[in-house]
């Protein structure tokens, strides 16, 4: 039997919380970037689901900031944990924040093509600093597409087909860096 998984857990209220687990685990962020994290619920029950109130706190508030919605903001080198709490019980992860300069951003996947009927495509960010890190820094980005008539771009990097055949560069910004990768949507 599978578990049942939820996304509003609105239902789960009266359930009590096995463990919290927050995604995304362990990542490493530049000074000044941003990082959405995710507090996921495993009941006793075996169901899962997405925490929406849970409480998010920081162990080195001088590296590190979080927000009510589990937005982080890397503030100075070092390193924290975030943790989320709901119901007395709480799960964390380590960050580790670099204040290395970014060297470069690659886009993946590259030059994809989707149908209208698809939609959408995600694309991820890596970014490689010059002390050799290489991290995801796909919510530290600016997102971009060049014809808002193929196809849009959210800020985590979910473009969606906008009813247009035809191509779009899709851009990722970070200071004077940019990559880009052209999108293909086809009918």
């Amino acid at each position: 039997m599978l578990p049942i998984v939820c996304t509003s857990c609105a239902d789960f209220s009266n359930i009590p919380i096995a463990s919290i687990s927050v995604t995304p685990l362990a990542p490493s962020l530049l000074t000044g970037f941003k990082q959405q994290f995710t507090a996921s619920a495993t009941y006793v029950d075996g169901s899962r689901g997405v925490l929406k109130s849970a409480v998010w706190t920081t162990s080195n508030v001088a590296v590190l900031f979080i927000n009510d919605s589990g937005v982080a903001t890397a503030i100075a080198p070092g390193s924290a944990t975030i943790s989320a709490s709901e119901n007395g019980v709480s799960g964390s992860t380590a960050v580790t924040i670099t204040s290395s300069p970014l060297t470069s951003i690659e886009i993946s996947p590259s030059n994809p093509s989707i149908t209208v009927a698809t939609g959408s495509q995600h694309f991820a960010a890596t970014g490689l600093f010059s002390d050799g890190t290489v991290t995801d820094i796909t919510s530290g980005v600016s997102w971009s597409s060049s014809d808002l008539s193929v196809a849009t771009i959210n800020k985590l990097g979910l473009a969606s087909a906008v009813g247009k055949a035809g191509s779009t560069m899709i851009q990722a910004t970070s200071g004077s860096m940019v990559a880009s990768t052209t999108l293909t949507v086809i009918r």
